[in-house]
């Protein structure tokens, strides 16, 4: 019957879709086994075929991330616990050190605290002279203890908050008085009459080889420069200078905590302005010209050379003052965890 026919056809037709699907998908089975197994040979002779010349590709390739991460993570070869919150340094082979919260001293000699020493109230900078006699200024008395043998043998009455020193080649210290605008000099361990009257919120003091004085304003954001007993330039910088220090070749740095700079001055003229760290405060030039400022609110030091920044170190909490030996060796003195941060 015509019925019988018509669905008799659509019968075969099934059974042979359905012997030729088999057949389709045994092959793509095939293939499918034959691709992994490919890729499989494959990735294992490239891996140890490329294994060598990978190595030797990447490191040309991560030669300035590397570089870029010992920019940032230069190692610290030591750090030192002394007191508590010590913000100014210096160092003549032997480094001091002083303590603002427990108005002491500490004396460093081989990367140990060897001898602690008690001053005057609110312990801030501090300046060695060339036959070791320490100047140290207390902020919180209006005094300047100096220290001999380890010993203050004498207490020197000053201006209002003294903050900043320095220390001439011939022995003439400087001070500079935040509240009362002006610097006080010291000669044979006795104020002189000498009181020279600069700019707003002096805080740092710095002096070349030649006796230049050049003094931080941070209240108006300048530098006095000194020669003799008198003012002779007020340099412009940048917001909040804080410290200063100048090179073997009369350069000036100077650290703006308020603007993150520090402002360069040569021939008692800004010549480059540097963008450092988060609010920068002190600053110290090595023995062999590398500049190291202290970023406050970082907790790090920018290093300078060749007026730019080279280098990112990461120190301890609250970074504030720096000194160098001769050596090289850079002491930082971090505020925030009572410590010493020993650069090598």
């Amino acid at each position: 019957m015509p019925g019988g026919q018509t669905v008799a056809a659509p019968k075969a037709q099934r059974r042979r879709l359905l012997v030729w699907g088999g057949v389709a998908l045994v092959v793509v089975v095939a293939l499918v086994v034959a691709a992994v197994v490919f890729r499989t040979v494959t990735a294992a002779h490239s891996a140890n075929h490329v294994a060598t010349p990978s190595t030797t590709a990447t490191a040309p390739h991560s030669a300035t991330p590397v570089a870029t991460t010992s920019t940032t993570a230069t190692p610290v070869a030591t750090t030192i616990k002394v007191g508590k919150y010590p913000t100014g340094a210096a160092s003549d082979g032997t480094v001091y050190v002083t303590n603002a919260a427990d108005s002491t001293v500490s004396v460093i000699k081989g990367d140990q605290v060897t001898t602690t020493i008690t001053v005057g109230t609110n312990a801030s900078a501090v300046a060695v002279a060339s036959d070791g006699t320490v100047y140290v200024t207390n902020s919180g008395d209006g005094t300047v203890s100096v220290i001999k043998n380890d010993q203050v043998t004498t207490t020197i009455t000053l201006g209002k908050y003294p903050a900043g020193a320095a220390v001439a080649s011939d022995g003439t210290v400087f001070v500079a008085n935040r509240d009362d605008g002006t610097v006080s000099v010291i000669k044979n361990d006795q104020v002189t009459t000498t009181t020279i009257t600069v700019g707003k919120g002096p805080l740092g003091a710095a002096v070349a080889s030649d006796g230049t004085v050049y003094v931080t304003n941070y209240g108006d954001a300048t530098v006095s420069v000194i020669k003799g007993d008198h003012v002779t330039t007020t340099i412009n910088v940048g917001t909040g200078p804080a410290s200063a220090a100048v090179a073997s070749d009369g350069t000036v740095y100077v650290t703006n905590h308020g603007d993150n700079t520090v402002s360069i001055i040569k021939g008692d003229q800004v010549t480059t302005t540097i963008n450092v760290g988060k609010e920068p405060s002190g600053v110290v030039v090595a023995s062999d010209g590398t500049v190291y400022v202290t970023n406050y609110g970082g907790g790090t030091v920018s290093v300078i050379k060749a007026d730019q920044v080279t280098a990112t170190i990461n120190v301890g909490k609250v970074p504030f003052g720096a000194a160098a030996a001769s050596d090289g060796t850079v002491y930082v003195t971090n505020a925030g965890d009572g410590t010493v941060s020993v650069l090598r």
